[in-house]
């Protein structure tokens, strides 16, 4: 269950509170932030991910990596072409940081799999990136 950011503030400042060595109130400001962060780009993830299941409904298929989530917005004009497009998003957000998200394709485990991602809070460190499973399906 997520909690609203509200809650997940009281009790950043409650922990921080109840630490053997309490941190400076710029310190949690700083973490709080940065969850905040963290959880809006999360948000932003799973609202992609319903437009891309949408984009899918009325083309008949994802997007295709060329295509790119600006699909989403535009009518694509590389093949292929969708079946039917609408447009389901007003336009594609850009992460907490101010960057793009990624959209790929990929084979992993043996499964295709349609990936939305973020850079999250550090562009150079991979072990901070922020990715959404949109689908993922047997390869055949």
């Amino acid at each position: 269950m997520k909690l609203p950011a509200i809650s997940i503030l009281a009790a950043t400042v409650f922990a921080s509170a109840m630490a053997e060595e309490p941190k400076p109130p710029t310190k949690v400001i700083e973490e709080v932030t940065g969850n905040a962060k963290i959880s809006r780009t999360d948000a932003d993830l799973h609202a992609i991910s319903s437009a891309l299941k949408m984009y899918k409904l009325n083309a008949g298929f994802y997007p295709t990596e060329e295509q790119g989530l600006k699909a989403l917005v535009e009518k694509p004009s590389a093949v292929p072409l969708p079946k039917r497009w609408v447009q389901v998003m007003s336009a594609v957000p850009k992460d907490s940081w101010g960057r793009e998200y990624r959209y790929a394709v990929r084979v992993k485990d043996g499964k295709k799999e349609t990936v939305i991602s973020s850079d999250g809070p550090s562009a150079d460190d991979k072990k901070d990136d922020i990715e959404h499973v949109v689908e993922s399906v047997e390869k055949k």
